[in-house]
């Protein structure tokens, strides 16, 4: 029994030595890409890989596509916490970095899907330093993102500056997705609410709380939106939006009611009502 102990120690060991030695080698890490593209086939494709994932590991280029998802990363490269990310439940980097992400989203082809399409994450992901030159969401383009990402299924909790419109921009979320706190910077207005999305599913739902919103930034008299609540639905491309609130100002205060359809593209609206 003990020589038999000895022997499985042995080749324990030896198979360590072997996953270091592959994770440490180029060619074992071309190894390991090619095995995720051949397991994710035909969605995924990596171009131009070197490193290691031992220290830093980069690719020149990420593709993945779906019938309604498609993502392109170029100049990529990570490095990450192999010992934290061993029980294959979180994916943990100290740095992630791109020159360039872009997403883009569309309708897939055929009859859509029946049922709720769940959005939970099969894995964490913590990031202590993300950073992107330039990332496009469909239309949107964000520039010098940097941002401390930490997401699982039960809690976002991030904090970093972004670029949007020749803006500076700084964000920070924390809490779990049911009551999710988010606070937003930009054009010297500040805005702090509350993100309810009890079902991480396709289509969505979402509300949107905010006990005021300063519009002094935007407007040449002081302004603020009170009791804002913002709820939509949808799906990627399409949704439906109903907005409240009060708008008060030097000059009253309105009641108002926003409700519309909207795109990727453009929100049109089917109802607006005032009351002074």
């Amino acid at each position: 029994m003990a020589r038999l102990a000895g022997l499985l120690l042995a080749l324990a060991a030896l198979l360590t030595v072997i996953g270091l030695g592959a994770l440490s080698s180029a060619a074992g890490n071309r190894l390991l890409v090619r095995l995720a593209e051949e397991a994710l086939a035909p969605a995924l494709s990596v171009t131009g890989v070197s490193g290691s994932l031992l220290s830093e590991l980069c690719a020149q280029s990420v593709r993945y596509q779906t019938s309604d998802l498609a993502v392109l990363a170029e100049a990529v490269c990570i490095n990450p916490r192999l010992w934290s990310s061993i029980d294959f439940l979180t994916v943990d980097l100290s740095l992630a970095r791109a020159k360039r992400l872009e997403i883009l989203t569309f309708d897939a082809d055929g009859p859509p899907e029946v049922g709720a399409r769940t959005l939970s994450l099969p894995v964490g992901i913590s990031v202590d330093d993300l950073s992107i030159d330039e990332l496009i969401v469909d239309e949107v383009v964000i520039t010098d993102l940097n941002v401390m990402l930490n997401l699982s299924n039960d809690d976002l909790s991030s904090s970093g500056t972004f670029t949007y419109d020749q803006a500076p921009v700084r964000l920070a979320t924390r809490g779990g997705w049911s009551a999710l706190e988010i606070e937003v910077e930009a054009y010297d207005a500040t805005l702090a609410a509350e993100l309810n999305l009890p079902d991480r599913t396709l289509p969505w739902q979402a509300r949107l709380l905010s006990p005021s919103l300063d519009l002094a930034a935007f407007m040449d008299r002081n302004s603020v939106i009170q009791s804002l609540v913002v709820e939509g639905a949808g799906t990627l491309s399409t949704y439906r939006l109903d907005a409240k609130g009060r708008l008060q100002d030097a000059l009253g205060e309105v009641a108002f009611s926003i409700l519309g359809d909207g795109s990727r593209s453009e929100l049109l609206l089917e109802q607006v009502d005032l009351n002074y």
